[in-house]
């Protein structure tokens, strides 16, 4: 079945974030508008792209991805990052961090903010995460380790009468790339898991932040050819 969709300018206002975004950590309140944009200010470089559509205006070439919720409004699931920087632009009130810095940005704007923005609107979340996988996991805007980990467990819930190794194949061949990875991918993601679960086990400085999950992704890696 073809999937149909279409670009609508959605009110800044009627658009959320996504709370199943793979780059969020845990630590993040991702049902909460102020704790996203608070996380995206600090570690996704947003002040600059603020800065960049605050001088060059939003670029429409290249819209959002997002399906309608039971609530009406529009669940953006490719687009975040500039979601953030369009409502930090509006109201630069949400800032509680470079709060000067994006003040001083949204005065000397040269263009306005847009009050609406153009989105491509899925029926379901499911129809993008297709997308997603070219993009972020063999594209050109490739995620971290975990990030990668967490969006291929959320396409592996499709595929749940499967035995585990024909959803690595499937998983590879949807997005690119080969089982072995996958599979490596969503083990270290299970043994994450349990580490946070344990609070990192005390072990002081450890958090989510800190720990390199692509290092401890090629350990485990280097572990399973020493027990071959």
């Amino acid at each position: 079945m073809t999937t149909t969709m279409q670009v609508e300018y959605i009110d800044v206002n009627n658009l959320v974030f996504d709370p199943q975004n793979p780059r969020l950590p845990s630590s993040v309140n991702s049902n909460n508008e102020q704790d996203v944009i608070s996380w995206m200010i600090v570690e996704a470089s947003v002040v600059e792209l603020l800065d960049s559509i605050a001088q060059q205006g939003f670029f429409s070439g290249e819209p959002l991805l997002g399906f309608r919720n039971e609530k009406e409004k529009i669940v953006v699931v490719e687009g975040n990052r500039r979601l953030a920087a369009v409502k930090l632009f509006n109201n630069p009130s949400l800032a509680d961090r470079k709060k000067i810095q994006i003040r001083n940005i949204v005065e000397e704007a040269v263009q306005q903010a847009p009050s609406s923005i153009p989105v491509l609107v899925y029926p379901n979340r499911s129809d993008i995460l297709m997308y997603l996988g070219y993009r972020h996991i063999t594209g050109i805007k490739s995620w971290g380790a975990l990030a990668k980990a967490k969006y291929l467990y959320q396409l592996q819930h499709n595929l749940v009468d499967l035995e585990p190794q024909a959803q690595f194949s499937r998983l590879a061949k949807e997005i690119g790339s080969n089982a072995n990875y996958v599979a490596r991918l969503l083990t270290s993601l299970k043994l994450y898991n349990v580490i946070e679960e344990n609070d990192f086990f005390d072990i002081d400085g450890l958090s989510e932040k800190k720990l390199n999950f692509h290092f401890y992704l090629q350990q485990l890696h280097t572990q399973i050819l020493l027990d071959l």
